[in-house]
Formats: structure tokens, sequence, C-alpha cells
């Protein structure tokens, strides 16, 4: 897995492929072609500067997922070997949980609206749960906002303050949306750009039944967005924020309440 052999597969990416996704437009193009290569870079360099198998096999998934959606071919044949290599050689802590019971945690989140409680399904999304709870522990959510909310679709959170200015957050995860948990109504699930392997803290809750979103396969089109929660109480006030008015505001974000809903905080429950 030395970087040597990663560098030999580094060919032009398909442009072609790109624009039957995302259309001509340049600057969008310009975006994905951005965040490919910055994806590519970080997963290559997890690679080669850890011997953690599990690690590995992660950076490899993004690679090989990214690879795969903008049609470098070969770069996704080495990372799809290299992850598979690593993979058995460290059985990844979904498996191993099977093997353990897991006690899902269970979250509070106080809004301005009222009180959500949720179960984290870590026993089916253990790395996207581990990463929201790293984000709940800085405090990252408190006093952010439910800034897109489209009524029977979702509300979605955890990326904007009041004023829509955005938080930062540490580097993404890998997208654990082939867990067999679904997009139903009062599920939690992680929000993301295109890229499969892209989501970072902001989540949403599914007000509706969107299978829509649900995994089919591995790719681009298919990977779908992982759920990794669900609502135990406080159904009323996710019916109640997905109701609210919503607008465009001067930057161009669209489906913005035109009160803000905010986050007071969320916490583990004890």
């Amino acid at each position: 897995m030395s970087e040597a052999i990663l560098q030999s597969a580094r060919p032009a990416y398909d442009r072609t492929k790109l624009v039957e996704l995302f259309g001509e437009d340049p600057k969008t193009l310009a975006e994905v072609e951005r965040e490919f290569l910055e994806t590519a870079r970080v997963a290559e360099r997890e690679i080669v500067n850890t011997t953690d198998c599990n690690q590995i096999a992660r950076a490899a998934h993004r690679l090989k997922g990214a690879s795969g959606m903008i049609g470098a071919a070969s770069l996704r044949t080495i990372a799809e070997t290299v992850e598979k290599a690593a993979k058995a050689k460290d059985p990844g802590p979904a498996q191993k949980a099977k093997a353990v019971k897991v006690k899902n945690p269970v979250v509070i989140i106080e809004t301005t609206y009222g009180t959500i409680t949720a179960e984290l399904q870590q026993d089916r999304a253990p790395e996207t749960v581990k990463n929201f709870l790293e984000y709940v522990d800085a405090k990252h959510y408190d006093g952010t906002v439910f800034h897109r909310v489209i009524k029977g679709f979702m509300n979605q959170a955890g990326g904007y303050d009041a004023d829509l200015n955005e938080r930062p957050t540490r580097a993404p995860i890998k997208n654990e949306a082939a867990n067999g948990l679904k997009n139903e109504p009062n599920t939690l699930a992680m929000a993301r750009t295109p890229m499969p392997d892209s989501a970072t803290s902001q989540f949403f809750i599914n007000v509706g039944n969107n299978s829509q979103l649900n995994h089919t396969d591995d790719s681009m089109q298919g990977m779908g967005y992982c759920v990794f929660g669900r609502v135990l109480t406080g159904q009323d006030v996710v019916k109640k924020i997905n109701e609210v008015p919503t607008g465009r505001r001067p930057n161009g974000m669209g489906d913005v309440p035109t009160s803000p809903i905010t986050i007071k905080s969320i916490r583990v429950k004890p």
C-alpha cells in the first residue's frame, strides 16, 4: 500500500461523466473536481501514514467512491484492492459489534420549538454515531439552526448559526448507508454533498417516507444517505418545525425558515 503504487494510478478523470451527472455549469464542475481531488489527497495520505487496517479500509473506501463517481477507473481499482486487503486483516467495528452487545446512546436535542430525544444506532452505524457524538461533546451543535426545512420531506441542521455563518468541521466520514436502516419518518440521517463520503456535521430528520434516499448499490447514484438514529420522543416538535414558513436568503440559500429555529444544545442522556 505504498504511496508509489497509488501515485502510479492517477489517470485523468472522465469529464464527460461529470457533465452527464451535474450538467455543464463551469462553477459546479469546478467545485466537484476540487472536492474529488481533495478527497483523493486526504485519503491517500491516510493510507500511507498509518498501519491501522480499519483506518486504511475507510480511507480506501472514500477514495474508491470518489474515483468511481468522477470516472478515474484505474485509481478506483487500486483503491478497491487496498480496501479489500485491509478488511481481510481487520473485520472492522460493524462486524465486531455483532459479537458484542452494543448499548445505543440516547441524545437530548433542546430546540427553541421544544425537546427531541433520539436513539443513535451505533450498532448499525458505528462510525457515523462516533462522529456525531464527537461533535456533540465539542458542543458544535449549540447555537446552530435548522437552516433547511422542506415541508413533508425533512428538517436539516447542524452546519450554520442564526446568521447563516457556517461552522468549521472535521474531515468527512465514510458513508454507512448500506447498514439496512431506511429513511423513514422520524429517523436521523447524515446530510452530504454529491460525493458519497462527504458527510461532516450536518444531519436531517426525515419527515416523509423518503425511500429515494435509501442505499440501493455502491454507485454514486445508489449510495444513499446514512440513517443513524431514530426519534424516541418529540415527534410533535419535528412536525411543528416542518410546518414553519421558509424562503430564500440574499446569500442564495433556499428553504430557510423565516424566523430562526435554534438548537440550544445536544447532550447525551445519562
